[in-house]
C-alpha cells in the first residue's frame, strides 16, 4: 500500500475530480487499530499532500503493460 500509485475519484465534500488524480500514499494508519484507514498521500499532478479515507476513496491505478506484451 504505502508507496504505490491510486486514483482519487474525489469525494461529495470537496468535489469530484474528473478526470481522477494520481496520488502517492506515504503513511498509513488506523484510528484504534479498528475502523477505516486513513492515508497520507501526495497527489502528482501539484505535488499537494492530504489526510483520506483508504477504503472508501482511492482507487487502484492501471498497471502500465509491460513492454512487448501489447499484442496479447
Amino acid at each position: 500500500m504505502i508507496g504505490r500509485t491510486y486514483l482519487d475519484p474525489g469525494d461529495r465534500l470537496a468535489g469530484q475530480y474528473t478526470p481522477p488524480r494520481q496520488c502517492v500514499v506515504l503513511v498509513k494508519w488506523a484510528p484504534g487499530g479498528r475502523g477505516p484507514r486513513n492515508v497520507l498521500v501526495r497527489y502528482l499532478d501539484d505535488d499537494s499532500r492530504a489526510v483520506i479515507p483508504f477504503s472508501r476513496r482511492l482507487r487502484r491505478a492501471p498497471q502500465p503493460a509491460l513492454p512487448g506484451m501489447e499484442d496479447l
